[in-house]
């Protein structure tokens, strides 16, 4: 057998709508040597059922975290290859060569971690954002995608996503790590889907403000931190609440996930 080269963490909580077309996307790739752990949050639906029915080799590590961020960070020492990955549940990976190529960049480059191009799923439709490999603007704004990335090992070691974020641990997990003079590295082609939803819709004023927050903790140059809240702000309120009216385009659909 292969050496397990890859630790693949995906935190459920009554994900059944969408975890199927995730676990098709990591089952359909051309690297093979990867561990796939669950972090469940006390799913009340048949979110284990469908994973343990799938035909996909797991581990469940927990079953009983109050979050996404929770579970993460209790089970985050059960890390044990060189490399791991954090995924949710309703998010899609569309390269089957998705896990091969981004764990060669990172290492051919020696990256600490490495980042792919990046997509949104809105209304079950794929819109794809190239984007750059340029980190800087990450000192006022939030890089994408906030999972999907792979990370040394040694990375493991000092996560922690903070427990009252309500939708921007993964900004301040990554900030941080910027900060630290982590080597960063983007391989353009390979994409991860985040599907946008009723939470991220919900949630959306509350995330920028955390941003807003957490770029100023770690430094950022005021005038841009204010500026780019103010643009997203607005931009939100143009194309969801108002443009919302008169295209269904930019009308959310609701779903259930853990985000």
């Amino acid at each position: 057998m292969s050496r397990i080269d890859l630790d693949v963490i995906l935190p459920t909580y009554n994900s059944s709508k969408y975890i199927k077309q995730c676990l098709r996307s990591i089952k359909n790739q051309t690297y093979k040597n990867f561990r796939l752990l669950i972090i469940d949050g006390g799913s009340k639906d048949n979110t284990l059922d469908v994973i343990k029915n799938y035909g996909i080799t797991h581990k469940i590590i927990s079953k009983k975290d109050k979050s996404f961020n929770d579970g993460v960070n209790k089970n985050i020492n059960k890390i044990k290859s060189d490399y791991f990955t954090i995924l949710s549940s309703d998010d899609i990976i569309k390269n089957k060569n998705y896990f091969k190529d981004l764990l060669c960049e990172i290492k051919k480059k020696k990256l600490d971690i490495v980042f792919p191009d990046y997509g949104e799923i809105i209304n079950d439709k794929f819109i794809y954002k190239k984007q750059p490999k340029n980190f800087s603007k990450i000192a006022f704004n939030v890089i994408v995608p906030g999972l999907g990335w792979i990370a040394k090992r040694k990375l493991s070691k000092k996560f922690y996503l903070p427990t009252k974020l309500i939708a921007s641990s993964d900004y301040y997990i990554l900030l941080k790590f910027f900060v630290q003079n982590e080597k960063f590295g983007r391989l353009n082609g390979p994409c991860y889907y985040m599907r946008i939803g009723a939470n991220s819709y919900i949630n959306a004023f509350d995330s920028f403000n955390e941003r807003r927050k957490i770029a100023l903790k770690f430094g950022g140059n005021i005038f841009k931190v204010y500026s780019h809240f103010f643009f997203v702000c607005l931009k939100f309120i143009i194309k969801f609440k108002i443009l919302s009216a008169f295209n269904q385009n930019y009308k959310i659909e609701e779903y259930f996930n853990e985000k």
